[in-house]
């Protein structure tokens, strides 16, 4: 399934009981990722969304998830079974301190776990909740600064094709 609108404030699949892989992208509102009822969640993608929280504590078949270019700060994936995770990428997220995991030794060994910012951690309790309005006005420039780069490559595609 997938979800990419820049309208889409809240979703809810909580009478999903089937197999799901899902894919969220360019959500501008900003969301909680409550996931714990689709427990046969197996993906997750997410791209220039603005999940703040994600909870995936109850996601015991999850084997892939990627958050990526957004505002996550708080990642609960201490879901009991991160061994069946093949691939967990959290990137470009500036305000992610702390991805909360079962194991962080397993998560620290495993090729295909990236963060570019924060750690992965038994316990993150000591980093949630601890965003300043420093850190939330540092994500909103950042994010001003992708959406002008997308922008102008955008503008240079389409003069690529018009005058070439």
């Amino acid at each position: 399934m997938s979800i990419t609108s820049q309208d889409v404030t809240y979703f809810d699949l909580s009478k999903n009981t089937n197999s799901l892989g899902l894919s969220v992208n360019n959500l501008e509102s900003s969301i909680s990722g409550d996931f714990s009822k689709n427990i046969r969640l197996k993906g997750l993608s997410a791209t220039r969304s603005s999940f703040i929280n994600l909870d995936l504590t109850k996601n015991i078949d999850l084997t892939n998830v990627s958050v990526e270019l957004g505002g996550l700060h708080n990642v609960d994936l201490k879901n009991r079974n991160n061994q069946k995770i093949i691939k967990a990428e959290f990137l470009h997220n500036l305000g992610l301190e702390c991805v909360q995991v079962d194991d962080v030794y397993y998560a620290n060994s495993q090729p295909n776990w990236t963060l570019d910012s924060g750690i992965f951690s038994e316990d993150c309790s000591g980093y949630w909740g601890a965003s300043s309005t420093a850190k939330l006005y540092q994500i909103k420039v950042v994010n001003e600064l992708i959406e002008e780069e997308v922008k102008r490559t955008e503008r240079f595609f389409l003069f690529k094709i018009f005058y070439f």
